[in-house]
């Protein structure tokens, strides 16, 4: 599990320090490093994404068809959120279509593959490695889009009621799954 945690985190990490950037970002540049954070988030969702795509095709192998399905609505609704995260650095600027397509491509073409993978191929340790690789990659998203959020408004990273929401939130997370475990 660490492995897949940390496999996911320093991938997309590995990522964003292979693109080139500017030394002081200014003018249409800062669109640029906007439209290359949209990008990275993309990246990252998809590589979460692929994790839930796994596990709507486990489902489907072991014969939860109903919880293959429930999966299926649970994560479209949560994806939306996803695509909000998307594309917020880049609603000051002009972006062409194309861009959205990609990011939207990159995004949610690895919920298929997962789901196909999943589905012919499951193995309990490899889903857990995947489920893994997959967090690693929602912390990852999670922490830029903090830092952009902290620099926009140019205080520190977190404050006590963030801190208090996500806490609220894996503990809610937790109890749902005490209560599924019924």
């Amino acid at each position: 599990m660490t492995l897949g945690l940390m496999g996911g985190l320093l991938f997309l990490a590995g990522v964003e320090h292979s693109i080139p950037r500017a030394s002081a970002p200014r003018g249409g540049e800062v669109l640029r490093e906007r439209l290359i954070l949209a990008y990275l988030i993309s990246v990252g969702i998809g590589l979460h994404n692929f994790g839930e795509g796994v596990a709507i095709g486990s489902a489907y192998a072991v014969g939860k068809v109903a919880l293959g399905a429930l999966l299926i609505v649970g994560f479209m609704v949560h994806n939306v959120t996803e695509g909000i995260a998307i594309v917020a650095p880049i609603t000051q600027g002009r972006i062409g279509w194309r861009h959205f397509a990609a990011m939207g491509l990159l995004a949610g073409a690895p919920t298929v593959a997962g789901t196909i993978l999943g589905g012919f191929a499951y193995y309990d340790t490899f889903a857990a490695l995947f489920f893994a690789v997959s967090g690693g990659a929602i912390f990852y998203v999670i922490y830029q889009i903090g830092r952009d959020v902290s620099r926009g408004r140019g205080q520190p990273f977190t404050s006590w009621q963030e801190a208090a929401g996500l806490l609220t939130g894996v503990a809610l997370m937790y109890a749902t799954g005490l209560l599924v475990a019924a």
